[in-house]
């Protein structure tokens, strides 16, 4: 277990977090949603977020994308501010958010063309690309079909090859296998962390389910409630790729276990806080607004 947020190996920083505060606008007024957030990712690292709901996991990945503005503090990639217009972020949604009327390889393909002239690949070279990732997901042969035709863990099969295309300097993933079936979600974490150790891409995932977290960290980062900050980070020891046999085993299961009980004690200390100063039942928490976006973006 590791109280201090920094990578587990000498790995050069691809992602630093240093003082990160934010908050939502509502008709009252401010409503904190970062608290003094630090962590640093290294190369080939994985940190996986879990925490409360509300607690800033998703604003915070946003941040790494640009896409949500800070209060205080810094983000950089590499040293440098993110750039939502850039392709140095790769980023995974819950949903598959694939184009319908385009091919899978053309859905792949998709960052590649919004490269610049300068720096954009011959179609010949896209073709390419898109077919090496589909090999890496195991989709070799599927490169012609249309997204409707695929079940929903093939489409985040997909979804993850086109996030990977430009090589993006750290990959983004926000509850990234929260929509299929339990024995799907678990081959595709197989896949996922199998890729991520091919191409040594740095990686934050957020997450509700602990087991998930422990299996595709190196590191995992527990969230307070909101406004949320880091309390704790539990390294994972096991070689990637991780393994069926991993995912099932004891260690896993005990680390989750710890991961667990420290999400539940803050959950408990919430909890007495809510009862001392409430009258009655613990009132409801209104549903959360948003975060101000980065200027040109959709509010959407």
């Amino acid at each position: 277990m590791n109280t201090l947020d920094e990578p587990t190996a000498a790995a050069e920083p691809v992602i630093e977090v240093r003082g990160a505060h934010a908050h939502y606008r509502t008709a009252s007024g401010p409503l904190p949603v970062l608290d003094g957030v630090d962590l640093t990712v290294g190369r080939g690292e994985v940190l996986a977020v879990v925490g409360p709901s509300g607690c800033g996991k998703t604003t915070l990945l946003k941040s790494l994308q640009g896409l949500a503005a800070l209060d205080r503090g810094s983000v950089t990639l590499q040293g440098r501010p993110p750039d939502a217009g850039s392709t140095d972020t790769g980023y995974v949604f819950q949903q598959p958010s694939l184009f319908p009327w385009w091919s899978v390889r053309k859905n792949i393909e998709f960052g590649l063309r919004l490269r610049a002239h300068s720096g954009r690949p011959s179609a010949a070279r896209r073709r390419a690309r898109a077919d090496e990732l589909l090999e890496l997901v195991g989709l070799t042969g599927f490169h012609d079909f249309r997204p409707a035709a695929l079940s929903g863990g093939m489409q985040q099969r997909v979804n993850l090859a086109r996030a990977l295309a430009t090589d993006p300097v750290a990959l983004l993933l926000d509850e990234p296998f929260s929509a299929v079936d339990t024995l799907t979600r678990e081959r595709l974490q197989r896949v996922l962390s199998e890729t991520l150790h091919a191409l040594g891409t740095a990686a934050v995932i957020v997450t509700h389910d602990i087991h998930e977290a422990v299996f595709l960290g190196d590191r995992v980062a527990v969230m307070s409630e909101r406004p949320g900050r880091i309390v704790e980070t539990f390294e994972v020891d096991g070689k990637r790729p991780r393994t069926g046999e991993f995912q099932h085993g004891e260690y896993l299961a005990a680390v989750s276990a710890r991961v667990y009980q420290r999400l539940r004690s803050g959950d408990e200390r919430a909890s007495a806080s809510e009862l001392a100063t409430t009258r009655g039942p613990v009132a409801a928490r209104s549903p959360e607004p948003r975060l101000p976006l980065r200027k040109g973006t959709a509010d959407a």
